[in-house]
């Protein structure tokens, strides 16, 4: 019989049992008309390219099926943290508005305790949305 050291499986980081850590951007995504998914804003700005952002963005702003659920996209240095919404209405383009707002974290964060806050501030969103067309009267301006 071998026995294993424990504290040796410590050194290896897997989703779910990684080291906590502070969220380090925000950013709000849509699909948008015509150009497709954008960032539309972020804090701080310019933390996820563009270049990285379109690599992933078929994963953040997802299909109908992974819509209203929590994604977490594990790159090699980021590990990104949604909740995609779709709202349909034939007040928008194209009869839908998809968004996702997303956490981001380095990529052996744990981000299991985030989820609660990203799904709570998505369905904040979607209230807003829903009472007073925030969205809406963005593009308007």
């Amino acid at each position: 019989m071998q026995i294993v050291d424990f504290p040796d499986y410590t050194k290896y980081k897997f989703d779910g049992f990684g080291e906590e850590g502070p969220v380090r951007c925000i950013f709000f995504c849509e699909f948008h008309p015509t150009a497709g998914p954008i960032i539309s804003c972020a804090e701080p700005e310019n933390y996820i390219c563009k270049e990285l952002f379109d690599s992933i963005s078929v994963y953040i702003i997802t299909k109908a099926e992974l819509q209203r659920s929590t994604i977490t996209v594990t790159l090699p240095d980021h590990k990104i943290l949604g909740f995609p919404i779709r709202i349909d209405d034939k007040k928008y383009a194209r009869n839908a508005f998809l968004f996702n707002l997303c956490f981001i974290c380095d990529s052996n964060t744990r981000t299991v305790h985030y989820e609660p806050v990203v799904t709570k501030l998505s369905d904040y969103l979607t209230a807003m949305e829903f009472e007073n067309s925030f969205y809406l009267k963005k593009i308007k301006l």
